[in-house]
């Protein structure tokens, strides 16, 4: 599923706007912004993004040293049989 909006990304990712801009400055999280300054990006490249940080051989280190902890956004994750399983933010869809 495309979500063409930052509100959008924060809701599915049941995080806030400034999260979701701190986690694309820091930690590479896969949105584009569009000439419009809205971000887009899909469901699959944010659960493949969240899945990859949140392995425990994960080796990946922030761009720089914020403080926040490397595997941020990890929580309320669960890996079933390869699929993405996350607390609350699996709400119905929109």
């Amino acid at each position: 599923m495309l979500l063409e909006t930052r509100k959008q990304i924060a809701k599915y990712c049941n995080r806030s706007t400034t999260t979701i801009s701190t986690w694309i400055r820091i930690h590479g999280f896969p949105a584009s912004k569009l000439p419009n300054g809205n971000l887009v990006t899909s469901t699959d490249l944010i659960d493949k993004w969240i899945l990859a940080r949140c392995e425990p051989n994960n080796t990946f280190r922030p761009k720089k040293d914020t403080g926040v902890h490397p595997k941020a956004g990890c929580d309320n994750v669960s890996r079933t049989d390869g699929d993405l399983h996350r607390g609350s933010a699996e709400q119905g869809s929109d």
